[in-house]
């Protein structure tokens, strides 16, 4: 328990940047008076300063979170995914159609019920986010889970969620690249020791999309979902040279390829899926795509 008796250092300004950091959460807050104690001594400018370093959850508050986080439901966890994507409040349409299975979307509004009764979505009249405590924690569980994948080639998450949003405010792509793709890059690098065994991970992933779409009945599968535009915007991440690829009948959602080289690869049969790119460029003799102008169909 804290010590409520113990002096705190500080201005009321201090309290009321950590009071409004964690949302007036009640929990979090007592959590976070025991740190300020152990910790910083009690002082607040330390603790607010440590805090915007970007080392915002302790292991208490991050033992709370996980235990409340591994009883979900696998919808549960895709929407709570898809908050800490989007970095910024959105509405039930936006996120609905983040979302990919059709009978996770009909179940979105009984989903983010039992999520805002656990405390872990803010929802207003019009919109949805997460504490800023809460999105950095399912971060950390989303870049896990997507390394994993790439690490084994054994792909899902790969293909339910984006890792980057490729038409969304530049600030808001921008922080998606800085606090999702490139961690996931930071830690292949490690686990995998080099770019080149990053891609020939992503090669593998690949060959495995277009098995999976040769095996369905129809020569355009969406089964694979966003991994295509995932695995491009990695390879572009790595400053992979993309020249030779074959993509073609994949579903290509969510790429952004704003500056990609793009000569000798195959998009042909590709779906229209939302990719970036500031010009109008042929990608296949059988592919003419205006990049700046596609929605996801």
């Amino acid at each position: 328990m804290p010590n409520w008796d113990a002096p705190y250092i500080g201005s009321q300004a201090e309290w009321e940047s950590i009071v409004a950091h964690y949302a007036g959460n009640p929990l979090a807050l007592k959590m976070v008076a025991v740190a300020i104690q152990d910790c910083f001594a009690g002082e607040l400018a330390k603790f607010v300063e440590y805090s915007q370093q970007g080392t915002l959850i302790f292991d208490d508050i991050c033992g709370l979170l996980e235990r409340q986080f591994n009883r979900l439901t696998q919808i549960e966890k895709t929407a709570m995914y898809w908050l800490a994507i989007n970095r910024e409040p959105v509405t039930l349409p936006q996120l609905q159609e983040d979302i990919l299975e059709k009978k996770d979307k009909n179940k979105i509004l009984e989903t983010l019920s039992s999520l805002q009764r656990r405390s872990l979505i803010e929802k207003t009249s019009s919109s949805l986010t997460q504490q800023p405590v809460v999105m950095e924690y399912v971060t950390a569980q989303l870049i896990a889970q997507m390394c994993q994948e790439i690490e084994t080639a054994e792909v899902e998450l790969l293909c339910q969620c984006a890792l980057i949003k490729a038409q969304t405010k530049d600030y808001v792509r921008d922080s998606q690249i800085r606090v999702i793709l490139q961690p996931i890059v930071e830690k292949l690098s490690l686990s995998l020791e080099s770019k080149q065994n990053i891609e020939k991970k992503c090669q593998q992933i690949l060959a495995k999309l277009h098995s999976t779409v040769r095996s369905s009945q129809t020569k355009f599968s969406v089964s694979t979902g966003y991994a295509a535009g995932n695995l491009i915007n990695l390879l572009q991440q790595l400053q992979v040279n993309l020249s030779g690829y074959d993509f073609s009948y994949l579903p290509i959602w969510q790429a952004y390829l704003q500056g990609a080289i793009l000569q000798k690869v195959n998009f042909a049969y590709c779906s229209k899926g939302i990719i970036s790119c500031l010009n109008p460029i042929v990608i296949s003799r059988k592919a003419f795509i205006l990049m700046s102008s596609v929605v996801k169909t």
